[in-house]
């Protein structure tokens, strides 16, 4: 159960903040809007208005389960002591990202489109059919 809503709920987090990164009017998508975009934002609401912390655990609980079962490499551009080492390791054990061929996680470089899509395609296939 944990599994399934904690990346259900990524997905969601991950579209939302999408639209707040993007800048997006809501109300200007309503005309190309279709019925799953419609549930998909209406999911979006009812995520945030939840209580965040409750979301965050469910997340963390699943990824640092993937991280004990799927051990990741460690980045060489970041130290243990980095903000975001172990989120990284997480993300990386889940198979959600890679290292570069030198074995750099480059937190610093912007996530193309295409990586962005991979990413959610590695959500999909975690939560499964």
């Amino acid at each position: 159960m944990l599994f399934v809503q904690g990346l259900t709920h990524y997905v969601t987090l991950c579209m939302a903040d999408s639209i707040r990164r993007l800048g997006m009017d809501i109300a200007a998508t309503k005309e190309f809007t279709s019925p799953v975009y419609q549930i998909e934002l209406s999911l979006v609401g009812r995520l945030l208005s939840q209580d965040p912390d409750l979301y965050a655990d469910i997340l963390q609980r699943v990824l640092t389960r993937l991280c004990r079962e799927n051990a990741a490499a460690a980045p060489t551009d970041m130290s243990r002591s980095h903000l975001d080492y172990e989120a990284v390791q997480r993300v990386l054990a889940a198979g959600l990202m890679g290292l570069s061929a030198s074995g750099a996680f480059e937190p610093w470089r912007p996530v193309s489109g295409r990586e962005a899509i991979d990413v959610v395609d590695g959500v999909a296939r975690l939560v499964g059919p």
